[in-house]
């Protein structure tokens, strides 16, 4: 899709890109919290679509001609908390080209990975909350929920790279934190 990439034109289009990927998250914390809070199976789903809803999001600033940098980037609320968010920018010439030289298969790896960490992080989240318990009594309870957060982000990193040796695949570049597969063949 040809964009026009005139300042004014660029600046509304991320506008709605950033919009639309905010409507995708905002539906699932809804989904969450109006349906799934107390149940197992909820926590699991809700993982799943909240994936699902990202990618839909990341496909949409893509079709529209912006995709995110590596890392994204980090908002802060002014009170030390930090929240991340994708940082979206136009496509170069260079990254539509290399998105067309991707076959149709490491396409569908992309979107196999991102759904399959889905559900390993969502079933290692629920065993979790099944040790932890829900209950702030427990003094540890805190301290239990920040080693599980942690153990999570390692699990993603090493399944990233297990992922990789199982199919045979390289990561060619990220997308906010996400990688892009190429065949090592």
């Amino acid at each position: 899709m040809n964009v026009d990439t005139t300042p004014k034109v660029a600046e509304k289009t991320l506008k709605l890109i950033v919009f639309f990927w905010c409507i995708f998250q905002s539906i699932v914390v809804c989904m969450y919290l109006s349906t799934f809070a107390n149940t197992v199976l909820g926590l699991m789903l809700s993982s799943l679509i909240w994936q699902i809803m990202t990618e839909l999001g990341y496909a949409l600033a893509n079709y529209l001609g912006y995709r995110s940098t590596a890392k994204g980037k980090t908002v802060s609320n002014g009170k030390g908390g930090r929240i991340p968010f994708p940082d979206f920018i136009p496509n170069s010439f260079d990254y539509i080209t290399q998105l067309s030289n991707l076959t149709k298969k490491e396409k569908l790896m992309r979107i196999f990975f991102s759904l399959s960490c889905s559900i390993i992080l969502g079933i290692l989240g629920i065993l979790g909350l099944g040790i932890l318990g829900t209950s702030d009594e427990n003094p540890l309870f805190i301290f239990g929920w920040l080693i599980l957060f942690y153990l999570l982000i390692v699990i993603w990193k090493i399944y990233q790279r297990l992922f990789s040796k199982i199919f045979k695949l390289k990561i060619a570049w990220y997308e906010n934190s996400r990688p892009v597969f190429k065949s090592k063949i």
